[in-house]
Formats: structure tokens, C-alpha cells, sequence
């Protein structure tokens, strides 16, 4: 029909398997337009699916919290800085990495907030605190008042040692902190190679102690860095931003 468009929203892919499926190789050629959720998958539409790259795009997560919510409990500690921890327990967030910093960075609390699995790795992330006298680490759990614990801290921060595109990076930077984070999978690429918040090599626990220190210790730091990167994130992976671009999109396309 007449105005009519075949966009592909790309969301899972087809990465571990060999062949292409099927269906996709009959459609491929109908395709007007592709939406991916990372640059690995963009890569394989064109690669490995043999689609035209100006045709395929990567749609980067967008952030999505209530910014009107009240905190649930008092963050606990004394510490002159807090500093957010956004991360399920899972191995490639390394917690064991923070932990090294945090234990070099006595006058900060850090909140690691984000779901506990109970498995193994949970169990020697609690056993590390236990060991080493962490004081100064909470772990909070999964929380639903993200955007209002944010808005107590001073600092977000990442030690992942493996990432796409983690939406609690542009949690950060949409309630308008400073961040440091590890240079792994799209968060150099988010904070514009450092223009928009300091990044380290993952697993270098005495580098992110290091940058943790100086935006502890330099409030005017802090505010730069959080000022450049909340009005990045809102010009760019904001949920209005993404669904304008979305919506724009999909008019020229109808247009052609």
C-alpha cells in the first residue's frame, strides 16, 4: 500500500545462531528501516544479514524514573560524600573492584543498589565486606525509589568489568551527577571519551579510587561534570528525546 513501511525494531538478534533464520532472509529485502538495541547488533544486521548500513540504526536505552518520589528509608553512614552504586550483583558489575576503592576512600559511603540474586557470587560479595571491615559499603537491594536515593548522593560510579548500555548510567546523569566509570561496551561512548564524566580501565581499583578522590574533594569538579553530562543525557537518551527521534524517523520514512 501507498505510505506504507517495513520497520524492523531489532530487540534480541540472532547472535549465537549460524544460520539466518528464514523468515528474515524472505523479508530482508522489504526492510525499510531497523532499529537496534546495541552496536553489536547493528554490526551483525549489516555483516552478517546483509543490510544496507545507512538503513540500520542503533536506539540507545533511555532512562525512565519518578522524579517526584520520596526516599523509603534514611541512607545510613556519616560519610562526607555518598556515592552511588547502581548494579545488580552479578559478576560483570564487579563489586570487588569498588570494594578495593572504597576501602582506600574511608570518608565516602558507597550505596550499591540493585538486586541480590543469592547465589554465589552474592554470598562472597557479603564474605568480602565481612573480611575486610567495609564500613563504610551498604548494600541496599533492588530499590524503587532509585531517583530519590540519587538525589542524596554526590557521586554515581560504575567498576563493571563488562557492559551494553547501562540505563544506570543515564540514571546518573538524568538526576544530574557526576560519574565514574569504567571505559567497557557504550559508556566511553556516552560520556563523550571523558567530556562528560572521568573513565577508568576496568578493574584498575587504585585509578578509580583515584578520580573517585578528586571529585570528592573538588565540589566545583563535581557540579562541571554533572551539569555537562545532565544536559547530554537529556539532549540525547532522554525517553522524550529517543521517542521524538523514533517518531521523526518514522515520518520521513512514510514521506519517501
Amino acid at each position: 500500500p501507498k505510505n506504507c513501511c517495513l520497520v524492523w525494531h531489532n530487540h534480541c538478534g540472532f547472535l549465537d545462531n549460524k544460520a539466518i533464520p528464514s523468515w528474515l532472509r524472505i523479508v530482508k529485502h522489504k526492510i525499510d528501516y531497523v532499529f537496534t538495541v546495541n552496536n553489536e547488533l547493528r554490526q551483525w544486521s549489516v555483516s552478517k544479514v546483509g543490510l544496507r548500513e545507512l538503513i540500520v540504526e542503533y536506539l540507545p536505552n533511555y532512562p525512565d524514573l519518578n522524579t517526584d518520589e520520596q526516599l523509603q528509608h534514611p541512607l545510613p553512614g556519616k560519610g562526607k560524600i555518598k556515592i552511588a552504586h547502581v548494579a545488580g550483583l552479578r559478576p560483570q558489575k564487579d563489586h570487588f573492584t569498588l570494594f578495593r576503592a572504597a576501602q582506600r576512600l574511608q570518608d565516602c559511603d558507597f550505596y550499591c543498589v540493585g538486586g541480590d540474586f543469592g547465589d554465589d557470587y552474592s554470598r562472597n560479595v557479603r564474605q568480602h565486606i565481612e573480611e575486610n571491615g567495609l564500613q563504610n559499603v551498604y548494600l541496599l537491594g533492588a530499590r524503587t525509589d532509585v531517583a530519590a536515593l540519587l538525589k542524596c548522593c554526590d557521586i554515581g560510579v560504575l567498576s563493571s568489568k563488562s557492559e551494553g548500555l547501562p540505563v544506570s548510567l543515564l540514571e546518573y546523569g538524568l538526576m544530574g551527577l557526576p560519574v565514574v566509570c569504567t571505559k567497557v561496551g557504550e559508556c566511553s561512548s556516552v560520556l563523550g571519551d571523558g567530556k562528560y564524566g572521568i573513565l577508568v580501565d576496568r578493574g584498575d581499583s587504585n585509578a578509580l579510587a583515584e578520580s573517585l578522590r578528586k571529585l570528592s574533594n573538588d565540589a566545583e569538579l563535581r557540579r562541571f561534570f554533572a551539569d555537562e553530562f545532565h544536559h547530554h543525557v537529556l539532549e540525547n537518551y532522554s525517553k522524550e528525546a529517543i521517542i521524538q527521534h523514533v517518531i521523526e524517523k518514522y515520518q520521513t520514512l512514510i514521506k519517501c
